[in-house]
């Protein structure tokens, strides 16, 4: 993602800008904030003279990452129509392609990425803007696709639920694991219970560990699910 950040063009956020139609002298204003920056780093204790780059964006500016989600829905557009031209990228590169094995996959791989950083970095600024208005609740893999969704959010989701796919609980507590919806038994295929759920009121992972010592309710475990889980 730093990498992303520093790569973005000045002329291609400018014109991404016009082309959504914010007005000329407010997109001025913002390539003039995005285009002063100067660096200067320090080479053997001494500061070198001001350095004065011709792309990127500022990581750490609060404006930056409403910058780059208007250049990455120009990228998720770019590789819709990539996949319609999967046969071409996927060629060998000595060929004229660009390698790819499985254009999908990788673009599913790297989808699958940008939802992995959503769950590490809660307070990034990325995050809160999107779980501000898309899962107000803070709950991210249950999220589906709904309309008047955006295509790189859309495109997200489904990065999303292919991580879910290899995803496994790390129970603590156990409060917010479902013993019988979510994945959260180490072995298996599916990691997930494959006894009868019947009639008990058993629901959380919290109701199988004992709260005075914060093990497991061996006895209860035994006496409902037996040797196999």
């Amino acid at each position: 993602m730093s990498k992303a950040y520093d790569h973005i063009e000045w002329s291609f956020l400018e014109k991404m800008l016009l082309k959504l139609g914010f007005h000329e002298n407010w997109v001025q204003l913002i390539m003039n904030c995005v285009s002063t920056v100067t660096y200067r780093i320090k080479v053997n204790g001494e500061l070198t003279e001001d350095i004065i780059p011709n792309w990127g964006i500022t990581q750490g500016d609060p404006l930056s990452p409403y910058l780059f989600l208007i250049c990455a829905e120009a990228f998720s557009c770019l590789l819709g129509v990539a996949e319609g031209s999967g046969d071409l990228l996927c060629l060998r590169k000595d060929k004229g392609g660009l390698g790819y094995r499985d254009l999908h996959l990788f673009n599913l791989a790297m989808l699958a990425r940008q939802g992995w950083q959503l769950l590490l970095s809660l307070e990034s600024l990325c995050a809160q803007v999107l779980r501000s208005k898309y899962y107000p609740d803070g709950d991210l893999l249950p999220v589906v696709e709904k309309l008047g969704i955006s295509y790189s959010w859309r495109s997200i989701i489904r990065g999303v639920q292919a991580l879910t796919n290899g995803l496994v609980w790390r129970v603590g507590d156990g409060t917010h694991i479902n013993i019988w919806m979510d994945p959260w038994i180490p072995q298996g295929v599916t990691r997930r219970l494959i006894t009868p759920r019947g009639h008990t009121i058993l629901n959380k992972v919290s109701d199988l560990i004992d709260p005075i010592s914060g093990e497991w309710d061996v006895s209860l475990i035994n006496d409902f699910f037996g040797r196999k889980m």
